[in-house]
């Protein structure tokens, strides 16, 4: 009966965390009327040109910056859907978004169990998702017009793709393919897939051959809009045309680490706009330029990066709390939110430093993949949303790292009862994903 009753309440409360993010999220977009601007407003604006006109660009200036390639296209894609279904207005965005979250949470809960012992995994998958449930900025991004959701979302599940032991070609296939779309989301993707890709073949927990497979695929994915890209601009584009704006405006003369404006008086960008037709030729400039200014400022740059890798670990800073509502989320009070934010950082890091002792791969992934989105965005600039693809990896190694120390703990101090069903030390919780 015991048995039976825990059997029950694992899906019960699977569903019930499920079901209380919905309303968490409804709650609050179903709120949220702001008026758009900077980025929301262009991929807002990219959405209904996708729609309207079939074109990525707006032509919101002749610079380039409302140039086609400026923006990564799935979220502009992603949006011209929702708004083909519906009418163009971002709460219909939220709304879908809300979906995409409910997603995410699953993705969490699935990947958690993935790498997670057999002992633990379920509390281990449904701990992980209740902090993605309530964390407030994966709730208030729901109700932002910026990629962040579609981006985390695709970004677990690319991951948890991977992380299957399956060695069917055709989920090879599969795997590239969704990690191309999250690459076509966010190109920062890019070394993070390579990244991962390296690690799990150095811990031989991925066949060089299905490697092979899942990279060709990923480039496959990319490949249309590269070739649409040439066709455009007659010039290599692989996913867009940003880079240079985050470096010249985390780096120059005036710069504090974060994102200024000050930065369109600099050198490097008056130099760029001036010598450049296009936007990739003034992207590729300022990449440029950039690179020059760091090598002449060496110690200034270091000392920069420093500060923006310090201020991803530890500011309480949030961007748009004022100006999207974040305040709607009742429990969003700064000091909390960065307590529970350090408390599951210190927690996922010494869960790493474990899996790294033990070579636990999949544990050594995870890991990677989320603390990849502090080290980084910092090599540019500081700006929050950078860091909030890490926390859903954050969530589960926290996760794994508390019930793998419960787990040793109940087995020292629980009564010899003659029969074992417990690892010895959270040591053993840790390495049994190994087996996987």
């Amino acid at each position: 009966m015991t048995v039976l009753k825990k059997d029950f309440i694992k899906p019960v409360l699977f569903w019930l965390i499920l079901a209380v993010a919905l309303w968490i999220r409804l709650h609050f977009v179903l709120q949220v009327d702001t008026h758009l601007k900077s980025d929301m407003a262009s991929f807002h604006n990219r959405g209904v040109a996708l729609l309207e006109k079939g074109s990525f660009s707006t032509g919101e200036d002749a610079l380039g910056l409302g140039a086609s390639t400026y923006r990564p296209p799935l979220y502009p894609l992603f949006l011209a859907g929702v708004y083909k279904f519906t009418e163009p207005n971002p709460r219909n965005a939220y709304l879908a978004q809300t979906i995409l979250s409910l997603i995410l949470l699953i993705g969490i809960y699935q990947l958690a169990l993935r790498v997670s012992p057999d002992s633990i995994k379920r509390p281990v998958a449904l701990t992980a998702m209740a902090a993605g449930a309530v964390y407030p900025p994966l709730v208030a991004y729901c109700g932002i017009l910026l990629s962040e959701m579609l981006f985390m979302t695709l970004l677990v599940w690319a991951v948890w793709f991977l992380l299957q032991p399956s060695k069917h070609r055709g989920w090879a296939w599969a795997t590239g393919f969704v990690w191309g779309l999250a690459a076509l989301t966010r190109p920062i993707t890019l070394p993070l897939f390579l990244g991962v890709l390296v690690i799990l073949w150095l811990y031989r927990h991925l066949q060089l051959q299905r490697a092979l497979h899942v990279v060709a695929v990923f480039f496959l994915t990319l490949t249309p809009w590269i070739l649409r890209n040439y066709a455009e601009f007659h010039e290599w584009v692989l996913v867009d045309n940003s880079s240079g704006i985050n470096l010249v405006a985390g780096n120059n003369d005036d710069g504090k680490g974060d994102y200024t404006r000050s930065y369109v008086n600099s050198w490097m960008y008056l130099d760029a706009k001036a010598k450049s037709h296009n936007i990739v030729q003034f992207d590729r400039r300022l990449i440029a330029n950039n690179n020059r200014w760091i090598q002449t400022h060496p110690v200034r740059y270091a000392q920069l990066f420093f500060k923006r890798l310090g201020y991803y670990f530890v500011s309480e800073h949030e961007f748009y709390f004022q100006d999207y509502h974040w305040n709607r989320i009742p429990w969003h009070k700064t000091p909390i939110n960065l307590t529970f934010r350090m408390v599951w950082q210190v927690l996922a890091l010494l869960t790493l430093l474990g899996c790294l002792i033990l070579r636990n791969p999949l544990g050594v992934c995870l890991g990677f993949t989320g603390f990849f989105f502090y080290v980084f965005p910092a090599i540019a600039l500081y700006y929050t949303r950078y860091r909030h693809p890490a926390l859903p990896f954050v969530f589960i190694l926290g996760a794994l790292g508390f019930w793998a120390l419960w787990q040793a703990l109940q087995a020292k101090f629980q009564p010899a009862t003659g029969k074992v069903t417990l690892p010895e030390s959270a040591a053993d919780a840790l390495h049994q994903p190994l087996a996987g």
